[in-house]
């Protein structure tokens, strides 16, 4: 399956495209106690690594020589619109039914009315695919490894947004080496907002939840 993943804020928002061919909660044994132990996985093969594939991610700036202070709610939509654009033209080169994909927006709390906005103008946008809100942590739920548990980060930070962010790098990290991944180098806060936008799928996919069921939640 398909997954296009939106993290939002008030002026960008992060983005990832990945196909994802297995249930989590059914890997095959060996393989879940290969990435539990983190151990050397240059003998899996080529269909094992494929299991997840990482075909893009970047995180945008609409506005990036503007303070937020001067973007209107109309600069947020005309610029989340010029954007999306761009991305479903990239998902035509790659010749992808969008029929074949589940757009994942992550549901922005009522005090972020400025990134709700942009998270509703994509909803938008995106009307006639297959799209849902993704409550904001089903991803704190994924472990990649022992020490991928979201309760480590919780010890080590001073607030749950800290121990978010740096709980979806650490996981998104590792299933960028044990998988396959061609999103380029970033800065570790630009990859930090692409991380946030794929581990929420892997949230949606580990929870269970159905998409009809999630048509309903938000």
């Amino acid at each position: 399956m398909w997954y296009l993943g939106f993290d939002c804020a008030t002026k960008t928002f992060a983005y990832s495209l990945s196909y994802i061919n297995l249930n989590l909660c059914s890997i095959s044994q060996q393989i879940r106690q290969d990435i539990q132990n983190n151990i050397n996985i240059e003998k899996w093969n080529t269909e094992t690594k494929n299991f997840i594939q990482i075909l893009e991610g970047e995180t945008i700036d609409m506005y990036p020589d503007r303070p937020d202070s001067s973007i209107s709610t109309m600069d947020r939509i005309n610029g989340t619109y010029k954007i999306v654009e761009k991305i479903k033209h990239n998902i035509a080169i790659r010749k992808i039914n969008p029929n074949d994909i589940t757009v994942a927006i992550e549901f922005q709390m009522g005090v972020n009315a400025k990134s709700r906005v942009i998270s509703v103008a994509l909803a938008t946008l995106f009307s006639s695919w297959r799209t849902i809100f993704i409550g904001p942590s089903l991803k704190n739920k994924i472990s990649i490894g022992e020490f991928g548990k979201y309760c480590y980060f919780i010890e080590k930070t001073t607030n749950t947004y800290q121990a978010n962010k740096a709980h979806a790098k650490y996981n998104f990290g590792l299933v960028e080496k044990l998988f396959t991944s061609n999103i380029p180098k970033s800065s570790s806060q630009t990859r930090g907002h692409i991380a946030d936008s794929f581990m929420q799928v892997l949230g949606f996919i580990q929870s269970g939840i159905t998409y009809e069921e999630a048509l309903k939640m938000f």
